[in-house]
């Protein structure tokens, strides 16, 4: 009995371990070349990566786009070219623990730091006033840069002044925001991050299938 016990134990340890340190899979031809759009800035000593695209109409300003969970700035590649012909320049990233950006495993997560983030990424590329278009996780992002806006009301000329903004999608009000099981399950400590490598496309793209249409 205890033989098998022992064997049991070494297999599922076995199937544990292959599953933590199972490589991702290869990049896509066009994810290589989003990519190739991009750069990288140093945020406390994470890499960030982020696009700036110059758009067609001179008028329109700039706009930065604030993506959901679990995906990346790669959400918006599909209205890119829509979002050339309304603005002079489109700002995207990866939010830290998304897409090409650092993903730390042993770091706090915070909405206000993802802030932060895109104060630095505005400063970086030299833009103070912006437009932005916020996606599901991203649109509480975009709340407390809303937030600190109304907080010196776009007279502090240091400050980012937001010009208008579009959410789309997001948990805003809690008692309206019912999250997915998965969620549930990749928010607890240790068994999220096991549970992250068993995902597989099939499931991704069901999920992420979901959140877009529902």
């Amino acid at each position: 009995m205890n033989t098998y016990i022992g064997g049991f134990a070494v297999i599922f340890l076995g199937i544990i371990l292959g599953v933590i340190y199972y490589p991702n899979p290869p990049l896509t031809a066009n994810l290589k070349k989003w990519m190739k759009k991009g750069k990288y800035l140093t945020y406390k000593n994470f890499d960030i990566f982020y696009i700036d695209e110059k758009g067609n109409n001179p008028e329109g300003g700039a706009v930065i786009c604030i993506h959901g969970f679990p995906t990346s700035s790669y959400d918006f590649s599909k209205i890119l070219d829509g979002l050339k012909t309304k603005f002079d320049r489109i700002i995207l990233f990866d939010m830290l623990g998304f897409g090409f950006t650092d993903k730390p495993s042993d770091h706090t997560y915070s909405i206000m730091e993802q802030a932060d983030i895109a104060e630095v990424i505005l400063e970086e590329v030299g833009v103070k006033q912006v437009h932005v278009l916020s996606h599901d996780y991203g649109d509480t992002v975009a709340l407390e840069l809303l937030a600190r806006y109304n907080s010196h009301g776009g007279k502090d000329p240091e400050k980012i002044k937001m010009r208008s903004l579009c959410l789309t999608n997001g948990g805003v009000f809690p008692e309206t925001n019912f999250p997915r099981p998965s969620q549930k399950l990749l928010a607890i400590p240790y068994l999220g991050s096991l549970i992250s490598k068993l995902f597989f496309y099939r499931a991704f793209r069901r999920g992420t299938y979901d959140i877009w249409t529902k």
